[in-house]
């Protein structure tokens, strides 16, 4: 028998990240879990289910919008994204290492713990 929790990953009508999601389907599964005595954090997990399918629709919709007002298309969109998801990788790396050269002696695993990286999002450590 599967979980919910298993049902919610491989269930689109169940993912609440999934345009084809059924609040009133994920309502019955959430109500057969119970019943049959699952966890109660697996069922936990299904109950914010629509919460987060009203806001992955929102944002969704915000996303739209946005690309449709900058004359893009979606994969031009998709894109611009990925390279900055990759020049901030490549940048947090870039000083991650010149950080680790730095050091004198052996590198001790907690120096990662320290490390900085600056993106467009502000600084992380």
């Amino acid at each position: 028998m599967k979980t919910l929790r298993q049902d919610l990953q491989t269930d689109k009508r169940l993912n609440p990240f999934s345009d084809a999601f059924d609040a009133e389907e994920l309502q019955r599964a959430i109500q057969k879990a119970s019943h049959d005595g699952q966890s109660p954090d697996d069922i936990s997990v299904g109950m914010v289910g629509t919460y987060l399918h009203q806001l992955y629709d929102e944002l969704r919709q915000r996303a739209r919008a946005l690309i449709t007002r900058q004359d893009l298309t979606v994969a031009e969109w998709e894109a611009a994204l990925l390279t900055r998801c990759n020049l901030a990788y490549l940048r947090g790396r870039q000083q991650g290492l010149a950080k680790l050269n730095q050091q004198n002696g052996p590198i001790a695993s907690n120096s990662f713990q320290t490390l900085e990286m600056s993106t467009a999002a502000g600084r992380f450590r």
